[in-house]
């Protein structure tokens, strides 16, 4: 009941804030009809989400997880609710956007590392991997439904209204999360320790295990690159394929159903017993390919393909790299553990957004996608070296051993 419940909260306040931040996109092209606007909003709500990434990992593992959550979901749907009496009195739309944004992906950001630290409590190390899974469909389920729900309102939506539903799906899933039965952890942090030395302990603990460190760092290459692109899909919508609010709702549906058939293939390929490795490396493969065909091939049906792979590519990755980081992280460290990925993970897509966004205004569109082409390629070689060093490395010391013996 627990798992189920924590499913269902993640699926109610995720939902809200999936059409909010899609259609945010959206009418800031339409109002000011620039990438750059929309790469510095984006870029400026990591930027949140970094300043105040030591304080939220720490509190992971200083208090109660879902009561943390809880009491977020039910201070943003009001703080959402506030933002939507402001949008109805006629309040400047940039400014609400941008508050409601940021808002967001904070929340967003926190929900994700809850979820993983809660379901590692809730089920036992055999059952990571399809629990890293069951979150994936959800998370992109969200995406795929998200999309649905602008599809039908692109057109028809006001500010206020989506404020309103942002805050109703944040309260329905707090009261959800009334049913998870976690037990608090407790003893992982002090109150007298300073946020940036609980994140260093984190670090501390990384330092002692170099290839989970180097794994978890080179796959978060696709997550950042998700990330940022979104920067440039209303622009490549409009001067690309120079298609209508349609359009970009649709590729969004498309994105999504990509998302939501990774995690079930991923099923099938568990069970074949591939090792970790070579699923993330034809995660890196599927992700490289889409770079190249929405560069390209720039038209439409070839954007839906590069968005098909773009998303089920970005989730096989993330899938293995989660169920990596519940296997290997401790209980009471996991949430400074993840903060430290999320650090890193949004200095990045801070870079790579803002650097995106201007490419798309100051060359062009394409320009922007054969940056993330390289990028993406870059993290694909380092990818391999990574684990070439790690099996030379096994190779060495069973060689030890056997001279030893």
């Amino acid at each position: 009941m627990s798992l189920s419940a924590l499913y269902g909260a993640t699926l109610l306040s995720g939902l809200g804030t999936g059409v909010l931040l899609v259609m945010a996109n959206w009418l800031l092209l339409k109002l000011y009809e620039s990438s750059t606007i929309i790469g510095i909003l984006t870029a400026a709500s990591y930027f949140a989400c970094f300043l105040a990434l030591p304080v939220l990992s720490g509190w992971l593992d200083r208090y109660h997880r879902r009561h943390l959550l809880q009491r977020v979901y039910v201070v943003t749907g009001g703080i959402q609710l506030v933002l939507a009496g402001f949008a109805l009195a006629g309040g400047t739309e940039l400014i609400l956007l941008a508050v409601s944004v940021i808002l967001s992906v904070l929340v967003r950001m926190l929900d994700q590392m809850a979820r993983l630290a809660i379901a590692q409590q809730l089920v036992p190390k055999a059952r990571y991997r399809e629990v890293s899974r069951h979150l994936e469909i959800l998370r992109q389920g969200i995406t795929l439904v998200s999309g649905v729900i602008v599809a039908m309102l692109i057109d028809k939506i006001a500010l206020h209204h989506l404020l309103i539903l942002d805050a109703a799906t944040y309260l329905c899933g707090g009261m959800l999360l009334c049913l998870v039965q976690c037990q608090h952890q407790g003893g992982a942090a002090t109150k007298s320790q300073s946020k940036l030395t609980e994140l260093r302990e984190g670090l501390s603990f990384l330092k002692q295990n170099h290839y989970f460190f180097s794994l978890m760092v080179v796959t978060l290459v696709p997550y950042v690159l998700v990330l940022s692109q979104n920067a440039i899909h209303p622009a490549h919508v409009e001067e690309v394929l120079q298609l209508d609010g349609d359009a970009y709702a649709l590729i969004g549906v498309v994105f999504g159903v990509g998302a939501v058939a990774a995690p079930v293939l991923l099923t099938w390929i568990h069970r074949l017993g591939l090792l970790r490795e070579k699923v993330i490396f034809a995660g890196f493969a599927g992700y490289l390919s889409a770079s190249c065909i929405i560069l390209f091939w720039p038209g439409f049906y070839a954007t839906c393909i590069a968005m098909l792979l773009f998303s089920a590519s970005h989730s096989v990755v993330r899938i293995e790299r989660l169920a990596f980081m519940m296997e290997y992280a401790p209980v009471s460290l996991v949430g400074r553990i993840s903060g430290v990925f999320e650090f890193i993970g949004l200095i990045s897509v801070v870079l790579v957004t803002s650097m995106i966004g201007v490419i798309a205004d100051q060359f062009s569109v394409n320009s922007a996608w054969a940056a993330m082409l390289v990028i993406i390629l870059v993290g694909a070689v380092l990818f391999s070296l990574s684990c070439y060093r790690a099996q030379r490395s096994l190779i060495t010391s069973a060689a030890g051993e056997d001279t030893e013996c």
